[in-house]
């Protein structure tokens, strides 16, 4: 398992890839040069996943907010993630400020799913979550594909 982490003297972050899901740790305050290098780390991880159906894990729980100029790169990394099979991000948020910054690069970009419904207690829970979705959406997909075979 390949794990990126960086920090800077306000933040930090760990960025991880297992079992389908993509885990990271964010804390403190990401201003935009650490968000930048988050991207750039997101993108090399993106690229090794090889399966069809993958989730977000993020555990914000300490993170104090982006800044504007890093809220760029948070929303190419959400624009990203969908256009590479992520099909369900699950959270654990500790601040509004950083909830409400998420409510709006979600929306910016075209997730239309109400943030409190990928919410959760614990990174287990949203871990156990994005799971339960990407399972299902695999058994449909097979359930697909063995139809079109079916005589």
């Amino acid at each position: 398992m390949k794990v990126y982490s960086r920090k800077d003297k306000y933040g930090s972050y760990q960025l991880s890839y297992e079992n389908k899901l993509m885990h990271a740790v964010v804390t403190g305050a990401v201003g935009e040069s650490l968000a930048k290098q988050f991207a750039k780390d997101f993108t090399e991880l993106v690229n090794t996943i090889d399966v069809p159906f993958w989730g977000y894990v993020g555990d914000m729980t300490a993170l104090q907010a982006y800044t504007t100029e890093a809220e760029v790169y948070v929303l190419a990394t959400h624009n990203l993630a969908m256009k590479s099979g992520s099909v369900i991000d699950t959270y654990c948020i500790g601040t509004a400020v950083s909830k409400a910054q998420l409510i709006r690069i979600r929306k910016q970009s075209g997730i239309e799913s109400d943030l409190e419904d990928h919410l959760y207690g614990s990174i287990d829970e949203c871990a156990k979550a994005a799971l339960f979705i990407i399972n299902k959406l695999e058994k449909k997909r097979r359930i697909i594909s063995d139809e079109d075979y079916a005589v």
